[in-house]
């Protein structure tokens, strides 16, 4: 769901931004000399293309944003569940499963043991 908003920020120009933070990463900062050369060399790794600016800089763009976009996910969806949790409750698709005698064993089960705490 989230490949055409991240596609549009990468045609947008944001690949100027992972390539600068690549170039940075893989030929300005000498002390990560090494540990790219053990990287790039190892057997799995190798494939990944991570000797290359904009993958590389992709790479640090996305731990950058780790955090933030971890925090906004999370608030976001707190309140679209707060929302939408009734109605999917109400739709006849989730009656139908809760019918299932697995699914309904699991949910009497799960109820008594948010009851034991």
């Amino acid at each position: 769901m989230t490949l055409p908003v991240f596609k549009l920020f990468y045609i947008s120009g944001v690949y100027k931004l992972t390539d600068l933070l690549g170039g940075i990463v893989l030929i300005d900062a000498e002390f990560l000399t090494r540990f790219w050369r053990i990287v790039t060399h190892l057997p799995v790794l190798a494939y990944l293309d991570l000797n290359n600016t904009l993958v590389a800089g992709g790479l640090v763009l996305s731990l950058i944003l780790l955090v933030p976009v971890f925090f906004l996910s999370a608030v976001v969806a707190g309140k679209m569940q707060s929302v939408y949790v009734e109605r999917i409750r109400k739709l006849a698709f989730v009656q139908v499963v809760k019918k299932l005698p697995i699914i309904s064993q699991a949910i009497s089960i799960l109820t008594k043991l948010r009851e034991a705490k």
